[in-house]
């Protein structure tokens, strides 16, 4: 099968196109400034879909989580593929997140409003897949951990909980379940079980635990934070630094006290891949994991993969076959 996959420079379209090429699959990921994804044949970001192409996957998110970014991305972007799908009659699947279900921050109201674009044609093949939270969420978490430092969980660190999913076993759902439904919207998580149901102050515990260090937990309201992240956003009429770190405080408190549980799939749990890093076989530098902004540095990740570059998306593509 021809596959496209949008955001392929990114934490989750790198997976999705390295499990679409060792399944066997004809991956192409369209790029900005001559970039490249390993194994697979990357375009111009600007190119028509090809000729026979099957589906295509759009991994885009805001890095940032602020609202200009996230509607240019999250929305509008996807929005502008999805339209050349249409074109082409090719099957269109947006990875969303399964924040949505309880919107509140901008993010989530942009990713709601593909959504809802999406679900309004009948002669679009689409499919939406809502994945939990991933891993790397939670690398700013486990550096405090290993560099002996206290980290922050808010309230008694239990109202939210989450099955997070290895990235790689979401481009496995991807590739062999989703792409076989239609018009369908697929909420989807890791294992369920006790190294991978988590609340805040669970993964925060096995972070100490995993590098041998002694818990050093420092419970705060979620409110003191909610105020700060107001503070910085006034500011930010003054430097767009200031709107960035409150959309990464925004995104920390609400996906550390929301529940966001999918259907389980897959078998690596958050205990796994915390063992895999610490033993080296697991890369977790900023540039891998797409961390370099300072949302992440704020605390609380980003939105999904980094797409910055793809707002700059000014006209619609073109459908197959106008190359």
């Amino acid at each position: 099968m021809k596959i496209v996959v949008y955001g392929g420079t990114g934490y989750v379209g790198r997976k999705v196109a390295a499990v679409g090429h060792k399944l066997g699959h004809e991956v192409i990921c369209p790029t900005r400034n001559g970039k490249k994804v390993d194994d697979v044949q990357c375009v111009p970001f600007e190119s028509p879909l090809p000729d026979g192409v099957e589906l295509v996957i759009s991994c885009m998110g805001s890095s940032t989580g602020t609202p200009e970014d996230c509607e240019k991305i999250d929305n509008l972007a996807n929005r502008k593929v999805a339209d050349a799908c249409r074109e082409a009659k090719c099957k269109f699947i947006y990875v969303s997140g399964q924040c949505v279900t309880a919107p509140k921050l901008e993010l989530q109201f942009s990713k709601l409003r593909c959504e809802w674009y999406l679900q309004s044609f009948t002669d679009l093949d689409w499919v939406i897949v809502r994945p939990t939270a991933f891993f790397k969420s939670f690398v700013p978490v486990m550096q405090r951990a290993i560099a002996g430092k206290p980290c922050i969980v808010f309230g008694d660190g239990k109202v939210g909980r989450f099955n997070p999913i290895d990235a790689e076993e979401l481009g496995e759902f991807i590739l062999k379940e989703a792409a076989q439904q239609t018009q369908v919207i697929l909420p989807v998580g890791g294992p369920i079980d006790r190294g991978n149901m988590l609340t805040s102050l669970d993964l925060t515990r096995r972070c100490f635990e995993v590098y041998n260090q002694p818990e050093q937990i420092k419970h705060v309201p979620a409110s003191m934070f909610k105020c700060i992240a107001s503070c910085y956003r006034g500011m930010g009429i003054f430097s767009s630094h200031f709107s960035t770190q409150a959309a990464g405080i925004d995104l920390w408190v609400f996906y550390t006290t929301t529940n966001m549980i999918g259907r389980p799939y897959g078998k690596r749990t958050f205990e796994d891949w915390l063992t895999d890093v610490k033993e080296g076989r697991e890369p977790v530098d900023a540039k891998t994991l797409n961390m370099e902004s300072s949302t992440w540095r704020a605390g609380g990740g980003g939105g999904g993969d980094k797409g910055s570059d793809y707002a700059q998306m000014s006209e619609p593509l073109a459908p197959a076959g106008n190359q």
